[in-house]
């Protein structure tokens, strides 16, 4: 060819010399870029919802959105929110029912907001896992059904709405890739929904897992496992007449679903405490790129890993 390969649309230059700025700290905080910055890659996770008590659902991962080659201008202030993880169902009785398990809370970065995870529901009463970023799971009792999802940012939690008998583990919330796993027998009954992984620090590093669902005292100590991503473990239960045990939390700044607390029968003193969500974090990446047009051999490349705009 007569102008040796070279093809395309002028592409935007950006100096921003791939500075990476880690936000862990829960609360809200300003990013001012670099005066050279004109393209930024951003990972935005929300905080994890609280697990549910007394064979709980786990709770769900936080909302994840992870955007390549934004156009920002240089040397601007950006607000940055990072949510906390959302507190776990309390144990109170066997059929006391306390403040349920609560909702992550939202992060943000500019007007790009991720919805926390949803809470997972407790056995007493039955009811829904909560809504969110991924929604909460359903306690181990009939009727408990997962809560939805927030699309293009995680999955809905698993169901516990299955015919009484069997382990009858609570369900596992959802995570960013992945549905809970509901209550049906079987050798993953009640894990939380698995993760997504993110590169944008360098190595890959899995987010918004969703915890595991609350034991049942059938079997003794079964429990459902946290999603990767860090979800928490639900709680288990050592046998009948015992007190439930207490779900994990979530993994901190991995906005990672809390685990639901064990089950508990009336003889027994307390149900288990369900674990917090873990918080969420922002991760903003200020990228270097050349102006001008690209060799044709450096689009196709470019093409096939997504930075082409």
């Amino acid at each position: 060819m007569a102008n040796g390969g070279i093809i395309g649309k002028p592409n935007q230059a950006s100096f921003g010399n791939n500075t990476t700025t880690t936000t862990t700290c829960t609360g809200s905080t300003t990013l001012t870029t670099q005066p050279g910055t004109r393209i930024i890659n951003y990972l935005v996770i929300a905080g994890g919802g609280g697990g549910g008590k007394g064979r709980g659902g786990g709770g769900g991962g936080g909302g994840m959105i992870c955007s390549t080659c934004i156009s920002v201008s240089g040397a601007t202030a950006y607000p940055i929110v990072v949510g906390g993880g959302g507190t776990g169902q309390g144990g109170g009785t066997y059929d006391a029912r306390p403040a349920p398990a609560a909702n992550g809370n939202n992060s943000s970065f500019g007007c790009c907001t991720a919805i926390a995870g949803g809470g997972g529901s407790s056995n007493v009463p039955a009811e829904a896992g909560a809504p969110g970023g991924s929604g909460g799971g359903g306690a181990g009792q009939g009727g408990a059904v997962g809560g939805a999802g927030t699309a293009c940012q995680g999955n809905t939690g698993g169901s516990g709405d299955a015919p009484e008998g069997g382990p009858e583990i609570g369900a596992g919330g959802g995570g960013a890739g992945s549905v809970g796993v509901p209550r049906a027998p079987g050798p993953t009954e009640g894990n939380g929904g698995a993760g997504l992984a993110s590169c944008i620090t360098g190595s890959p590093v899995l987010y918004s897992g969703g915890g595991g669902g609350g034991g049942n005292i059938s079997p003794p100590g079964g429990y459902g496992t946290g999603g990767p991503g860090g979800g928490g473990n639900g709680g288990a239960t050592p046998g009948p007449g015992m007190s439930g045990g207490a779900g994990s939390a979530g993994d901190v700044n991995t906005g990672g679903g809390g685990g639901g607390g064990g089950y508990v029968n009336p003889a027994a003193q307390t149900p288990g405490t369900a674990g917090n969500g873990g918080s969420g974090k922002v991760v903003v990446k200020e990228i270097n790129r050349a102006p001008g047009v690209w060799p044709m051999h450096q689009a196709f490349q470019n093409m096939k890993q997504g930075t082409w705009s």
